[in-house]
């Protein structure tokens, strides 16, 4: 991995309420469009993301992990099943540095950890 490459906390996107009656009934009859079909039913329990940012790729982020308040990993993406909230998003590390005002960095070998331990345990294989 380039030695440019970061990787940060973010808040952004993370505490939605639960589902109610007419997104579940969406997600019923449209539910397989889905991209990120593994995230599903993780939405509400997310806290907080780590987000890589390699520094050759614009800027983009290029994987993700999505974790609860107790710090567990929770969603992991791009992979298999899932091609990742963060990673289908057109926001560079400039969007993130200036709409989170918490953004906090997180060590390449934190991330790297986190990253191998959610998928020994995953039903899903990472997709890198």
């Amino acid at each position: 991995m380039d030695p440019q490459t970061r990787y940060y906390e973010t808040r952004l996107e993370t505490r939605h309420p639960p589902p109610d009656s007419r997104e579940r009934l969406l997600n019923l009859f449209l539910g397989w469009l889905e991209a990120n079909k593994g995230y599903r039913g993780n939405w509400e329990r997310l806290d907080h993301w780590w987000v890589e940012f390699p520094a050759d790729d614009n800027g983009e982020p290029w994987r993700e992990i999505g974790f609860d308040a107790e710090g567990v990993a929770i969603v992991a993406g791009p992979s298999r099943r899932n091609y990742g909230f963060w990673c289908d998003m057109e926001m560079t590390l400039a969007d993130f540095q200036q709409r989170d005002e918490h953004l906090v960095a997180v060590s390449r070998q934190d991330f790297e950890d986190a990253w191998v331990r959610f998928f020994a345990t995953a039903d899903d294989e990472p997709d890198d």
